[in-house]
C-alpha cells in the first residue's frame, strides 16, 4: 500500500492512493482513474490521427511506378516504405499514449519531477515499442492475407503485437519509478493481459458497431473505426495503470 502525505516541498511525494488504514489519499482513487482514462482517450484519438496522416510520408515517386504489375525492385521499395510509414505512425501513437499515461501516473504517485521523468521515459519507450509494434502489425497483416482464417481471429493477431509492446513499455515506466509494491513479474503479466484484451475486444466491438467495416487491417478504414481501435487500446492501458496505483509505491526523489 502506498502511504504519502502532501508536503510543502514539491520535491517530495504529493499524492497517494490509500494508506495502511484504507484512508483516502490526497487524490481520490476515482479521480485518479478519471485522469488516466481522460489522457488515454485524448492520446488515443491524437495517435489515431497521427497514424492516418503519416501513411503517405514515405512513398515511391509516382513517375517511377508506371502501370501494374510493378517490377520486383519497385514492389520491394513500396513494401519497405509502407512498413516505415506504419512504424512512424504507430511510434507516434506509442509516444502519446505511454508518455501521457506515464506523466499522469508519475504525478499521482510522486512529485512533478517524477511526472516529467515518467513522461520522457514513457514517451521514449512508447515511441520505440510503438514503431516496432506498427511494423509487426503490418508484417502480420501481409503474412495472414492469403491464409483462410476467421476475420475476427485474424484481426486479433494483427493488432496483438502493437498493444502487447505498448503495454510492456508502460510497465517499464512503472517498474523504473516505483520503489516497492507489486512485483516486476506481476507487473508485466498484468501488462500483457491488458494488451491482449485491447486486441481481443476491439474486433468484437467493431463487428457490433461497424458491421460494414473491415477491422482486420493494421490501420482500420474510416474515422470511427480508427478511433475505436486506438482509443480502446489506450483505455485498456489506462485501466491497468490505475490498478497499479493501488499497489505500487513511488520511487524516492
Amino acid at each position: 500500500m502506498i502511504e504519502t502525505t502532501p508536503m510543502a516541498d514539491s520535491s517530495q511525494p504529493r499524492t497517494s492512493t490509500t494508506g495502511p488504514t484504507g484512508a483516502r489519499s490526497a487524490v481520490p482513487a476515482r479521480w485518479a482513474v478519471v485522469a488516466l482514462l481522460a489522457i488515454a482517450c485524448l492520446a488515443g484519438a491524437a495517435g489515431s490521427e497521427a497514424i492516418h496522416r503519416t501513411q503517405g510520408l514515405f512513398h515511391v515517386d509516382p513517375g517511377r511506378l508506371g502501370m501494374p504489375p510493378h517490377p520486383p525492385p519497385i514492389e520491394r521499395e513500396m513494401l519497405l516504405y509502407t512498413i516505415a510509414n506504419h512504424a512512424v505512425g504507430f511510434g507516434l501513437l506509442g509516444l502519446l499514449i505511454c508518455g501521457g499515461l506515464g506523466f499522469v501516473w508519475g504525478a499521482l504517485v510522486g512529485s512533478y519531477g517524477t511526472a516529467v521523468r515518467a513522461l520522457v521515459v514513457g514517451g521514449s519507450f512508447g515511441l520505440f515499442f510503438g514503431a516496432a509494434g506498427g511494423a509487426a502489425a503490418f508484417v502480420a497483416y501481409e503474412s495472414l492475407v492469403a491464409i483462410p482464417l476467421d476475420a475476427l481471429f485474424k484481426a486479433m493477431l494483427i493488432h496483438l503485437p502493437n498493444w502487447l509492446l505498448l503495454a510492456c513499455a508502460l510497465a517499464i515506466v512503472v517498474a523504473l519509478f516505483r520503489r516497492h509494491g507489486i512485483s516486476t513479474q506481476r507487473l508485466f503479466v498484468s501488462a500483457l493481459v491488458a494488451g491482449s484484451m485491447a486486441a481481443l475486444i476491439y474486433p468484437l466491438l467493431a463487428v457490433v458497431l461497424f458491421t460494414a467495416a473491415n477491422s482486420d487491417r493494421p490501420i482500420p478504414s474510416g474515422l470511427g473505426l480508427r478511433l475505436l481501435c486506438f482509443v480502446l487500446g489506450g483505455i485498456a492501458l489506462a485501466i491497468v495503470a490505475s490498478r497499479w496505483l493501488r499497489s505500487v509505491a513511488p520511487s524516492a526523489e
